[in-house]
């Protein structure tokens, strides 16, 4: 894997991990319209870097 890639797949993961809810967070008395809330915005937001990702290689293909 050439060092840009690595680069760009250690920043996704760290940007995962900081915005992944922990079991704690979706168990509490919060209201489950909340709850449901971050869940929609979690999956958007995991989907845009899926997009990104899916991008990027097939930029990476046309270049080769």
């Amino acid at each position: 894997m050439d060092a840009s890639c690595e680069v760009e797949v250690r920043q996704l993961w760290t940007k995962v991990d900081s915005d992944v809810l922990t079991i704690e967070e979706l168990s509490t008395n919060a209201p489950i319209e909340k709850t449901i809330e971050k869940l929609i915005i979690f999956k958007m937001q995991l989907n845009l870097e899926i997009d990104k990702g899916e991008q990027y290689w097939e930029q990476q293909a046309q270049a080769n």
